[in-house]
């Protein structure tokens, strides 16, 4: 699985997401990312992934919003974006 990060146009957006396995074992954990960037996981097929994230703009807001996909086989399971000052939760994802 892909991991994009894009549509930063400013280093004051802040992220921080993780990726859990069906056997609660983390895959990524990422804190305080400022750059559009790829990370690729290794995932099997009928996982369960739990994405947790909290994503917050400070400052000036940026013309476009942030935006991280999760691309499995090219096909986008799920994208999580920010249009206000914070966001936050958590998705599922099924690995086909």
């Amino acid at each position: 699985m892909e991991i994009v990060i894009s549509n930063i146009t400013s280093t004051l957006t802040i992220y921080s997401f993780s990726v859990v396995n069906p056997s609660s074992v983390k895959l990524i954990d990422i804190y305080s990312q400022v750059e559009n960037k790829t990370y690729t996981i290794n995932v099997s097929s009928g996982d369960i992934l739990k994405i947790n994230y909290f994503l917050e703009l400070e400052g000036p807001k940026p013309p476009t919003n942030p935006v991280i996909s999760f691309i499995y086989d090219g096909v986008t399971m799920a994208s999580v974006t920010n249009d206000s000052g914070i966001v936050s939760g958590a998705k599922y994802i099924v690995i086909p």
